[in-house]
């Protein structure tokens, strides 16, 4: 990794602004960079960094983001959604859904449904 020196410093600032809010994927990061004007070389520059840094880690971040889903009461297809929409690497968001609780959603659409609610 290149030196923090040769790193666009005003840009790391911002990211690390922008992520103390909440945990951020690497592709937020990286377009909101992008949207407040950097280029693509040091909006990429920045997201290595940080994530060299330890300050960035998609995997972490969808595994926070799984378990704020879930306190939320949402099913596993909207958290599948919201995973891929947070631009996650597909085979990231499938090893995350691994820990989905498949088993209570299940259950939990019985209730009411069959006489005695049995599943």
């Amino acid at each position: 990794m290149e030196p923090l020196e040769d790193v666009n410093r005003q840009a790391i600032d911002r990211a690390i602004r922008f992520i103390e809010h909440r945990a951020r994927s690497k592709s937020e990061t990286r377009d909101r960079l992008m949207r407040w004007g950097y280029s693509s070389d040091a909006s990429n520059q920045v997201v290595a960094y940080l994530e060299s840094c330890g300050l960035l880690d998609d995997h972490q971040f969808a595994t926070v983001f799984l378990g704020e889903m879930l306190r939320k009461g949402f099913g596993f297809n909207r958290v599948r959604g919201e995973l891929l929409r947070k631009k996650l690497e597909r085979d990231l968001v499938e090893e995350v859904l691994g820990e989905y609780p498949l088993d209570e959603e299940l259950r939990s659409s019985w209730i009411g449904g069959p006489a005695g609610g049995e599943v």
